[in-house]
């Protein structure tokens, strides 16, 4: 192992430990929305978990200073977010605004979209959420190496959000 994959992976686990420490459920997803923001550069980060039914509940949407976003459901990429829901996989764009896949997508049109990471939360190969990171400023910001950490780290991020999930009986 390089000294630079030593160094990702001592960071990735510095920052699981932060994020498990936090015993309230909240403020794991909070907290997990700003080092996913840290690590990728990305301008904004949500976890959105779904209830039994499917219906969307927004967990946490935090920008680049970390703070709040006002609503955050004008914010994202719809298409983007149904896609994952919908097949379970993960999408990583470095830009959104040339996929073929999405050029009919009003929101991803509408908000200039460049870069994008979605990833499912899972229990049990069911999708209850997503992980969602974009940027609108520059193309190719998230690179493979990010995607790469982003991926690793949300496999935390799904335990705590299953159990706000749980807690919350939705």
């Amino acid at each position: 192992m390089t000294d630079t994959n030593t160094t990702k992976l001592e960071k990735l686990l510095m920052i699981g430990k932060e994020v498990l420490a936090e015993p309230d459920v909240d403020h794991v997803l909070e907290k997990s929305v700003d080092r996913l923001i840290d690590i990728s550069g990305a301008e904004r980060g949500l976890i959105i978990l779904y209830n039994d039914t499917g219906d969307r509940h927004i967990q946490t949407a935090r920008n680049l200073e970390k703070e709040d976003i006002e609503n955050p459901e004008f914010e994202i990429s719809n298409t983007i977010l149904e896609n994952v829901k919908q097949s379970g996989e993960h999408v990583f764009l470095k830009n959104a605004l040339r996929d073929k896949n999405l050029d009919q997508s009003k929101s991803v049109l509408r908000l200039r979209i460049l870069s994008v990471i979605c990833l499912p939360l899972k229990k049990s190969e069911k999708v209850f959420g997503v992980v969602y990171l974009d940027n609108r400023t520059i193309q190719g910001r998230f690179t493979d190496e990010i995607n790469e950490l982003v991926i690793s780290f949300v496999d935390f991020i799904s335990l705590a959000a299953f159990h706000t999930v749980e807690r919350n009986h939705w």
